[in-house]
């Protein structure tokens, strides 16, 4: 198995991270990785074998309820996949979360098939978020024109 090291988003990992091709996430995002960098640093991760940057996670704690966090990407090159690096960094950022106290911690995907990756990590559907009123436009369009999935990890819970 490679060396895989995995660290806090810092200023080269950002410089990094804003030229890395993270198909099908949207390309223009630098804007969002420096919001991360100023904002929510703490929350994300970088995972690197050797010199190369191969993975990413970046979190948000959420401004209206500081007890709840976001994942807002979650990405590992395809190249590097089957290699472990994605447990490696959804770990780590767990352990952050439940070091600050969090309660729960979130996200939401568009590819059913993440359900069984995501509940070896003790996350389920958040049937909460699913059944949001659908008369509010916008879960409207995330929940039924983008058949997006919300799932939810309840950090106070220790897996066995």
């Amino acid at each position: 198995m490679a060396n895989v090291r995995i660290s806090k988003l810092d200023s080269t990992g950002l410089l990094q991270l804003k030229n890395m091709d993270c198909a099908p996430l949207p390309v223009e995002r630098d804007s969002i990785y420096i919001l991360f960098y100023r904002f929510f640093n703490d929350t994300c991760r970088l995972a690197y074998v050797e010199d190369e940057l191969v993975g990413f996670i970046l979190a948000l704690v959420d401004q209206t309820d500081p007890a709840h966090a976001y994942i807002h990407y979650f990405f590992v090159k395809e190249e590097h996949r089957g290699m472990k690096i994605g447990e490696m960094l959804l770990n780590e950022l767990i352990s952050v979360l439940r070091t600050k106290q969090l309660r729960t911690v979130t996200l939401m995907t568009g590819n059913p098939k993440n359900e069984k990756y995501y509940s070896k990590f003790g996350f389920v559907r958040d049937e909460d978020m699913m059944d949001k009123d659908k008369t509010d436009p916008v879960y409207k369009y995330i929940i039924e024109d983008k058949k997006m999935i919300f799932y939810r990890l309840d950090l106070r819970r220790q897996l066995r």
